[in-house]
């Protein structure tokens, strides 16, 4: 008897244990990128930490770019410091679900070359920087709570990361992320609903070398000598 009573606390913290990791991050507990910057499918599939297997359309995500507090519509100036701001939004139509917290990484890496980091990410209070297969990633520490709303449809998940762009003349690059809505419950694979997405940033066109102007006469004689 004793043995049992001694046993069940024992199974009681491991299954703790096991249900609330991926709390922490999927990628400082399991070492793994789930961005989809790898070249694999991100999310999908058992045991990534991502909960269920395949990616929901309930969770949609935009990917913005700002300088301070203006919106980058163009393209990145190399070695400017940059804002990557994550939208997520829960728009399940079940009055059932409630999605109060939400988990995230995101990664940049060079277009074409999806194991070629670009760029500095920086982490933020609730973040953590790390290096999985060699994609260099942000992601949460801990349960982020929503942005609006308490869970239901409609609620928003916003995080804004700190990027430093590469050196002039890097070329597009592509911002990969993960975001899963969560219920924080406890139990995995308990109606959470994630998705990923990518978005390509073109760098901006370098000024040019200002035209040569004058007169019709003078170049022409130029094109004389």
């Amino acid at each position: 008897m004793k043995k049992k009573f001694i046993l069940m606390p024992l199974i009681g913290a491991l299954a703790y244990v096991i249900l609330s990791s991926y709390a922490a991050g999927p990628g400082s507990v399991l070492g793994t990128d789930l961005t989809g910057a790898s070249g694999t499918p991100g999310c999908g599939g058992s045991g990534t930490g991502c909960h269920n297997a395949t990616a929901t359309a309930s969770t949609t995500i935009g990917i913005q770019l700002y300088n301070g507090a203006t919106l980058v519509t163009g393209g990145y100036v190399g070695g400017t410091a940059y804002t990557i701001r994550i939208t997520g939004t829960q728009t399940s139509a079940s009055a059932s679900i409630s999605l109060p917290r939400f988990g995230f990484q995101v990664s940049v890496v060079k277009t074409g070359a999806t194991s070629t980091n670009e760029g500095t990410l920086s982490a933020i209070t609730g973040t953590h920087l790390g290096t999985y297969g060699r994609i260099n990633i942000v992601e949460h520490s801990a349960a982020i709570v929503a942005t609006t709303g308490t869970g239901a449809s409609g609620t928003t998940y916003v995080v804004n990361i700190p990027w430093t762009a590469p050196v002039a003349g890097t070329g597009s690059v592509t911002i990969y992320t993960a975001l899963n809505a969560v219920n924080f419950n406890g139990v995995a694979d308990a109606g959470d609903l994630w998705n990923n997405t990518s978005q390509a940033i073109p760098e901006a066109a370098a000024s040019g070398v200002s035209p040569i102007t004058g007169t019709l006469a003078i170049c022409t004689e130029l094109q004389h000598l």
